[in-house]
């Protein structure tokens, strides 16, 4: 049985979303795929993040880290805004 899970992120606008998609997509291409796979893609201003994993506990870690590393870009995203 694998565990499927889907976590999005609505951005304000499209670019926010363009820009918190680039930003985690190089850790989820270097997502270890022993048995966990990971993808993202967008729809207008809504980032889609895709788990697909063995168990509970592979499910719980990919989920946190994701959900960190979409709070960071986000984060990141909004300080970047407010310094121009």
């Amino acid at each position: 049985m694998h565990i499927k899970a889907e976590l999005t992120y609505t951005a304000g606008d499209k670019q926010e979303a363009r820009v918190v998609l680039r930003s985690i997509s190089p850790e989820i291409q270097s997502w270890p795929r022993r048995t966990t796979s990971v993808t993202a893609d967008i729809d207008g201003r809504t980032v889609c993040v895709y788990i697909d994993a063995p168990t509970i506990s592979e499910a719980r870690a990919a989920v946190n880290t994701l959900c960190s590393w979409l709070g960071v870009a986000s984060s990141v995203y909004g300080e970047l805004v407010e310094f121009r």
